[in-house]
């Protein structure tokens, strides 16, 4: 007996379960009575920890933490900043570390009127390479790895093209 049909059409296939109520009966293949071969009763329920541990994540940021993401430019993904930021201080790096860089990187941000496409995400920002240790003072870096630059330079190239000059 064949169960399944198939017809090629010239956009697409079309699979078809035949005599589809036959294999939907749960009489067939289901007991209302549990066996006694079950290795635990039906009724336990376990705890996933990361369940705990998201609620944590999402509803108690510490208060240096809130000081540093109030300073920052851009405020997307708070949770990934925060596990971040816990990283760096088992690293070693100070709140008022993270939390000062945040402050002169905003700073160079509206400095340069930088759209915020361009601004990094806060836990790239304190992310494993740490480029907020090249903000710590309120100079800008040498080298900002943003590439802002270059696509400040070609969104002007393009504009002059699309201008005619």
């Amino acid at each position: 007996m064949r169960f399944l049909t198939y017809e090629p059409t010239r956009n697409y296939s079309l699979v078809t379960l035949v005599n589809y109520d036959i294999y939907q009966t749960h009489t067939n293949y289901l007991t209302h009575k549990p066996t006694q071969d079950q290795h635990s009763p039906n009724t336990t329920l376990t705890l996933n920890n990361n369940d705990n541990n998201d609620k944590k994540e999402k509803n108690e940021y510490t208060a240096e933490f809130e000081q540093f993401w109030k300073g920052y430019p851009r405020k997307e993904d708070k949770q990934s900043a925060f596990k971040v930021w816990n990283t760096r201080l088992k690293d070693k790096h100070t709140p008022e570390q993270m939390t000062k860089a945040a402050q002169n990187y905003a700073a160079q941000c509206r400095k340069e009127g930088r759209q915020t496409k361009y601004i990094k995400l806060a836990a790239t920002f304190i992310g494993p390479s740490k480029p907020f240790l090249e903000w710590l003072t309120s100079e800008k870096p040498e080298e900002d790895d943003t590439g802002f630059d270059y696509m400040r330079e070609n969104e002007e190239r393009m504009k002059r093209l699309l201008e005619g000059g």
